[in-house]
């Protein structure tokens, strides 16, 4: 039994801890994504040493009671404002703003699945303006670009069969569309510029990073690198911004809030739920990866989880509008995140299998070669 406790203890300290290092490991990372399913270890603790103290109350109950208590309270302290149970972090408003409505549909549609029909059933009944998909290959952009030709007037295809192709269409006008490829000559990404009815414009920014896993990169410097390089961007935006797409990161890891920091966006989730979007096909193990972040003046009319398109991944919703008069900010960034931006991407400037290049950046030239 002791053993066993022992054991316990172990994984609460090493499943609360481990997400707090800046390493960038993919062993390390991954304790970041079941960061809930964690906490039922926190709990399981608590409940454990509070009814084994009473009746044997030596130094190892006690100390398993108070690591179980404090886990407990810095697990509370990041998911909680997730919950409804604290404020929104972007406000909402009941109908969006006419002529400035914006509607948003992200979807990673895992692109061994060929069944294109639910998302295109999907696609109809919510009727988005802006239609962001990943993971598309030939197959999926041969049949939506078909599909869709009619009712998205603008479009951007990157077809890819590595799960990194990205599709963006829109009924909105888009201009200065931009395809990079800021860190890995792979993986893609999509800045635009996207003109409401009405004729305001805000920075669209699509975007899919690879995750840390050793198939894919041994460790999240990509898309850590790729999270900060983009937060840079937005900081010298002059525009409202949307980020959208699946991130292959959660919402409270290290790296997403110290890409919030950076950026000054804000997260439609907080005091609305979790959405969860990743894995569809296993309760047990879902956590939010695709996400959409937004300027200060964003105001939210609908934001929810869609129903699933047979992809690992269910797809995100989000309507609303920006408050356009209000379109000043005076937002910036803390020094020592924007020193341990700057350390993110310095790194992946070294690497060698990397495109990043710090200088380059910071002369605005992010395409590569």
């Amino acid at each position: 039994m002791e053993l066993l406790l022992i054991l316990l203890l172990f994984v609460v300290v090493a499943s609360t801890a481990l997400p707090m290092l800046k390493t960038q490991h993919w062993m390390v990372r991954l304790f970041d994504f079941p960061y809930l399913q964690f906490s039922l270890f926190s709990v399981a603790g608590f409940v454990i040493f509070s009814v084994r103290y009473p009746d044997q109350s030596n130094g190892f109950n006690l100390t398993g009671l108070i690591i179980s208590f404090i886990s407990i309270i810095i697990r509370l302290s990041i998911v909680l404002p997730y919950t409804r149970l604290l404020k929104t972090e972007v406000k909402t408003q009941i109908s969006a703003a006419g002529n400035d409505e914006i509607s948003i549909l992200a979807a990673n549609v895992l692109m061994k699945n060929k069944n294109t029909r639910k998302l295109s059933d999907l696609v109809k009944s919510l009727q988005p303006q802006i239609l962001i998909l990943v993971e598309t290959d030939q197959y999926w952009a041969d049949s939506l670009l078909t599909e869709f030709q009619d009712v998205y007037r603008y479009k951007v295809s990157i077809p890819l069969d590595n799960t990194y192709g990205m599709i963006v269409f829109s009924k909105l006008k888009l201009s200065g569309t931009e395809v990079r490829y800021l860190v890995q000559s792979d993986v893609p990404s999509i800045k635009t510029k996207v003109c409401t009815t009405s004729g305001k414009e805000f920075m669209l920014y699509a975007i899919h990073p690879k995750p840390p896993v050793p198939d894919e990169y041994p460790g999240s410097l990509p898309r850590d690198a790729e999270l900060v390089a983009t937060g840079w961007e937005v900081i010298e935006c002059d525009i409202p911004v949307i980020v959208a797409g699946d991130l292959n990161d959660v919402a409270w890891s290290h790296t997403t809030r110290l890409f919030m920091r950076l950026s000054g966006l804000k997260d439609p989730r907080k005091g609305r739920g979790f959405f969860n979007t990743y894995h569809a096909n296993i309760p047990m193990l879902r956590w939010p990866l695709d996400h959409m972040f937004v300027s200060e003046q964003f105001r939210v009319s609908e934001l929810f989880r869609c129903k699933s398109i047979d992809s690992d991944h269910y797809p995100i919703y989000m309507r609303g509008s920006f408050l356009f008069k209000n379109s000043g900010s005076d937002f910036q960034p803390d020094s020592a995140d924007l020193e341990e931006s700057k350390e993110i991407l310095l790194k992946a400037d070294e690497e060698r299998d990397l495109k990043f290049s710090f200088d380059e950046f910071n002369a605005g030239q992010t395409h590569p070669e």
